[in-house]
């Protein structure tokens, strides 16, 4: 018999191949920049302010230096 192709419903079957395939896409995102509107004021660590309604950009370059993060209010 032939090997048939995998299908996603197939992925709850692999539950290693799905951790890898999440793995892939938190170290290399395809999308490399996300904007976000801050719904409320947010307190840094130093004491400045982002206030509510600030256009807050992300990228790829921040998560790997965790000293960089700014904990979720």
């Amino acid at each position: 018999m032939p090997p048939s192709l995998a299908l996603r419903e197939d992925l709850s079957n692999l539950p290693f191949t799905t951790m890898c395939i999440k793995e892939s896409l938190r170290l290399h995102p395809p999308v490399t920049a996300v904007s976000r509107r801050c719904t409320e004021d947010i307190t840094l660590r130093d004491g400045r302010v982002i206030p509510k309604g600030t256009a807050c950009l992300g990228c790829k370059v921040f998560p790997k230096s965790p000293s960089l993060l700014v904990p979720c209010p």
